[in-house]
Order: C-alpha cells, then structure tokens, then sequence
C-alpha cells in the first residue's frame, strides 16, 4: 500500500465490504469467516493485492473471535502469517491494529485494549475519513478507555474516555442513526464512573434493548457483559449480574464467540460456587 487513500479504496471493493459491514454490525462470525474464505481466493487470482490483504486481517480477527486461534489476542495465524504481519506498511498497520483492538475488547483484555487506544489516539479515524468503519473503532477505544477509568479513576482514562463519548453524541445529533446504542453505552459507563448506579442501570438497559433489537449481536453480549460487572463490583447484586453474564452468554453464543462463552460459562459457575461458600 502506497497511501493512507488504500484505506479508503479497501473498503470502496464491494467484497470487502460484504466482509467488513457484517463484521462491523455483529452478524454471525460463521458466515463472515465463509465469506472471507471465498472472496480472498477470487481476490488473488486476480492479483488484488491490497483487498486481499484486508479480508485477510478480517478473516482472522474472526477465527480469533471464534476461539480457533492457538492465541486469541495474537492476531495471526491460518489467515494472516508472521511474515506478512512484520512486513505492513504504515496505512497496514493502522487497519491491523485497529482490528486487533476489537480482540483485547472482546475478550476483556482491558488495559491492553486502554494502553492500546492511548497510543493509537485518532490516527485511524484520521487516515479513514469517511470510512465507516470508524464508528466502531472510535466506540471500542471508548469501551476499553472507561472500563478501565472505573477500575482505576485515573484521569489518563477517564479524559480521553469523556471526550470519545462527546465525539459519538455528536456524531448522534447530527444524524446518524448507527450510533444510539454506542452513545446509551457510553452514557451507562459514564454514569457508572461517577457513581450513579441507578443511572447507569437505565442507560445499560436502553443500550442492550437497541444492541438486540437492531441485531448487532457483539454488543448485546458486552453490553450485559459490561452491565453484571457494574452489578457484582459496584452494587453487591450477585443474583442479577449471573443473570446478565447468562444473557451475554446468550448473545455471544448466537454471535459465534465459542470460546468466550466458554470463558463466561466458566465465570457464572465460579460466582455460583461463590454464592453458596457464602450461604
């Protein structure tokens, strides 16, 4: 790739983008990795060098996501190789690391995914203007930037979390309709950080109603994710936040993330073992 342009011409080919909007908008990862599978062949046969790429790095965040890969926040493997990962260019790089991100937020690897959105910043957005998607690159930053906020209150989070949260309301009153879960989302984690827990209940609630209504199946299971974690550490509600981890579980399972519903399977089944040490 010569430019940063090859990002915005990447997801002008419509394969890319039959891989790219399903990825973006949460359908199910089985029929993402089919499409890849099929469109990356066609794309080398005709020597579509750069598109190939990109589908590549998709394909393989989905295997990741899956839970297929030997290490699911390494993102390389059947798809993507070591030897193509060290060779990318700049504009590569951004595309792939914005990519990666979206592993450390679903598999909770949250200071990565924090250390990650400081470091990285704008520069994607910047480099894909008008490219949609930013959207989601831009929520996940903020994900992973108030998750940790409320685990340390510390402002280096909190600050850049508050001012993605201005950017996507923005975003929201000017129109675009993809954005109103991401902004109840970001509300709810907002309300949390400054503790109002009540008022973060709602805001969780309102951003799983959307999450599941529109069918963006990732986030309605990070989204309950994200809510039991409020529920257990902030407000001593046990009971509840198992109920939602099961509802994230319910999510992710019709997503396709086999190996973080394992992973959550095996967090309720330590809580309830918990619970009745208690009792």
């Amino acid at each position: 790739m010569s430019s940063l342009l090859t990002l915005y011409l990447f997801f002008k080919h419509d394969a890319v983008a039959e891989m790219l909007l399903p990825y973006s908008f949460g359908k199910p990862l089985h029929a993402i990795a089919l499409s890849c599978s099929k469109y990356i062949l066609q794309m080398e046969d005709l020597r579509k060098k750069d598109h190939s790429l990109a589908s590549r790095v998709i394909w393989q965040a989905v295997i990741n996501l899956m839970g297929e890969a030997e290490n699911v926040l390494a993102m390389e493997g059947v798809a993507l190789s070591r030897k193509v990962i060290d060779n990318l260019d700049s504009a590569e790089t951004k595309f792939y690391d914005a990519i990666r991100h979206d592993l450390l937020v679903f598999y909770g690897a949250y200071e990565l995914a924090a250390e990650s959105a400081l470091k990285r910043g704008n520069e994607f957005p910047k480099a894909a203007v008008g490219v949609f998607t930013i959207m989601m690159e831009t929520f996940h930053r903020g994900v992973a930037l108030y998750a940790m906020a409320r685990r340390t209150r510390r402002r280096k989070y909190l600050n850049p979390a508050r001012r993605i949260r201005k950017t996507i309301k923005k975003w929201g009153k000017n129109g675009n309709p993809n954005v109103r879960h991401y902004i109840c989302f970001l509300d709810a984690e907002h309300s949390a950080v400054s503790k109002r827990y009540k008022e973060a209940e709602v805001h969780y609630q309102q951003a799983i109603k959307i999450a599941a209504k529109t069918g963006y199946l990732h986030h309605a299971g990070l989204f309950n994710e994200r809510y039991a974690d409020l529920l257990k550490v902030h407000m001593k509600n046990e009971e509840e936040a198992v109920y939602r981890l099961q509802e994230a579980i319910r999510w992710y399972g019709e997503w396709g993330a086999a190996l973080k519903v394992k992973m959550l399977i095996e967090l309720v089944s330590t809580e309830r073992g918990e619970a009745r040490t208690e009792d």
